[in-house]
């Protein structure tokens, strides 16, 4: 559960969710646990997107992550804005290389997150249809 609000601190940091769109989440959150510290402590936290991200970081240096939780969030959050919002492929990519370049080291190596940092290469030589089918691969990854 908490996962998710991890893949909010990424989405947050790419400018690929708004402020709103995390509050929302977080209220959901906790209304379905509204004993849990760590909501607790975000529900009373003023938006500061630096000290909601230290503070999930934190729980994450207790607590271990769940990669398939964590990944399949941010695999459908990332594949409903690759294809709802019309983003530029282009600027779609540079997004994506930032949040592979701050996950979790023991995360960065590994499927579909690997993909997400050569996936836009093809790119560079005009091969558009190549990039779109890596990330269509990298998107439904949870899905298989």
């Amino acid at each position: 559960m908490i996962e998710t609000l991890l893949v909010y601190t990424f989405l947050l940091e790419s400018e690929l969710a708004s402020r709103s769109e995390y509050e929302e989440h977080l209220n959901a959150l906790f209304e379905e646990s509204p004993s849990h510290d760590l909501l607790l402590s975000l529900q009373w936290l003023s938006f500061d997107a630096k000290e909601i991200k230290k503070m999930i970081d934190d729980y994450f240096k207790k607590y271990e992550i769940d990669h398939r939780i964590f990944g399949s969030f941010l695999m459908k959050k990332l594949r409903a804005i690759y294809r709802q919002n019309n983003i530029e492929l282009q600027t779609f990519n540079s997004k994506v290389v930032s949040i592979w370049g701050k996950l979790p080291e023991n995360l960065m190596q590994t499927e579909p997150f690997w993909t997400m940092s050569y996936a836009g290469e093809p790119l560079l030589w005009g091969d558009i249809k190549q990039t779109q089918e890596l990330y269509e691969r990298m998107l439904t990854y949870y899905k298989c």
